[in-house]
């Protein structure tokens, strides 16, 4: 009986050659891989080592362990980690350190351009530590007597008032803020108990523009105690976020970056809002606001006439304005005219109180129109104060540099007369 034959296939010497030189490849390519593997874990292993090194140092101080102790017991605990971390692993522990050390970089930078400024520049809080308050020559010898500046705060105060929550300002959301800034509260006055304020504390009051002007004595338990300055906005605006790129950067890193990550979790507000504080305190009046340039020239009896004509107001309410002026001996048909959407004031400032009183006592009994800028402009140049300059950059009417539209404008944007 025949044998089958079986067929044995067969491979030529060229093909035998390709076979070799492509596991010769493979290997070449596993050895790459494991020895960056090796690198990336020993560097990993070096970092969570010094982690280790130096948490034991702050844990014992009291007992004082020898630096064999603890290296040794480090050691022990490197053991204990997986012998292979995955590339995700890998590329997480790189990126947390590098955003550790470039946040470190970016606040060394801001520290280095804070110490090169001249001492009206520098910022009144170098942290948000309660102690760590910088003043000038001036104000440390005051402090020997009283530290007051150490605990006050920019307060930002912003008043909505109406009939309904539909009708008003809906004011920005400063939740933002009170998570990214110390040093600083958002209190906002209104007659309407339903009205969403995220961020704000609401407090409730029955008279419009009251705490506007004389949050000293309407929030007399909160703000002399507490306030350095009060920075009043109207309700739809809120504060600019970011001076310069360096404090967007930060922003970013601090939103993105979980708080046991870095080292603190609030910064001081911007130098632009902490050099309002010496504004207004080195101001013998303790107020600071912007003037309406474009209003210059322009005489009150105009600027009366237009209220009416923008719908702001009545007619009768501006005739009534025009005579209690006109009986005044000291009134002038062309005086400064100053923006009252924002403004900021030392509410414990004497001079301050005496203007702000004679004004609000004047505004609630001569009958004259709801806009207050007409009889503002008329009791600043009565008791001949000069505000400092709050801000002379950006689109005034708009915020400037220093505030921007965050909520929605009611009231039919600022039409009140049908």
């Amino acid at each position: 009986m025949l044998k089958q034959r079986i067929s044995v296939p067969t491979t030529t010497a060229k093909e035998e050659k390709k076979v070799k030189h492509h596991q010769e490849e493979q290997e070449q390519e596993e050895r790459y891989n494991n020895n960056n593997n090796n690198k990336n874990q020993n560097a990993v292993l070096i970092f969570f080592h010094q982690l280790c090194v130096l948490k034991r140092v702050n844990s014992n101080k009291r007992d004082e362990p020898s630096s064999s102790t603890i290296t040794t017991t480090c050691r022990r605990r490197l053991l204990q980690l997986p012998t292979r971390f995955s590339p995700v692993v890998n590329f997480t522990i790189i990126f947390v350190i590098f955003v550790l050390i470039l946040l470190r970089y970016i606040s060394s930078i801001d520290n280095n351009n804070n110490n090169n400024n001249s001492n009206n520049n520098e910022p009144i809080w170098t942290s948000c530590s309660p102690n760590n308050t910088r003043l000038g020559d001036n104000e440390e010898k005051e402090s020997d007597n009283k530290n007051k500046k150490d605990i006050l705060d920019i307060c930002f105060l912003t008043s909505i008032f109406g009939e309904n929550v539909k009708d008003v300002d809906r004011p920005a959301n400063v939740d933002w803020f009170t998570h990214h800034w110390c040093h600083v509260r958002f209190l906002l006055v209104t007659n309407l108990p339903d009205l969403s304020a995220p961020g704000w504390t609401k407090i409730n009051i029955i008279q419009s523009r009251h705490a506007k002007f004389l949050a000293w004595e309407v929030l007399s338990d909160i703000v002399p105690n507490h306030c350095a300055a009060v920075v009043y906005m109207d309700g739809y605006l809120t504060p600019v976020r970011y001076m310069n790129w360096r404090s967007l950067v930060m922003s970013i890193l601090i939103s993105y970056t979980p708080s046991f990550w870095y080292y603190r979790s609030k910064v001081p507000p911007p130098l632009k809002f902490q050099n309002i504080i010496r504004q207004v305190q080195d101001h013998p009046y303790g107020l600071s606001q912007v003037k309406q340039k474009y209003f210059d020239g322009l005489p009150m009896t105009t600027l009366l006439r237009n209220l009416v004509r923008d719908r702001k107001d009545t007619i009768e309410h501006v005739d009534t304005t025009l005579q209690w002026f006109q009986s005044r001996s000291d009134f002038q048909e062309i005086t400064p005219y100053y923006l009252n959407k924002y403004f900021a004031y030392d509410p414990n400032n004497r001079k301050y109180r005496e203007v702000s009183s004679y004004f609000w006592d004047t505004y609630t009994s001569y009958g004259g129109v709801w806009r207050d800028q007409p009889l503002w402009s008329y009791v600043l140049d009565h008791f001949n104060v000069t505000p400092a300059i709050l801000t002379t950059e950006g689109t005034i009417t708009k915020g400037g540099d220093l505030f921007r539209t965050g909520g929605r404008l009611g009231w039919d944007s600022h039409v009140y007369v049908p």
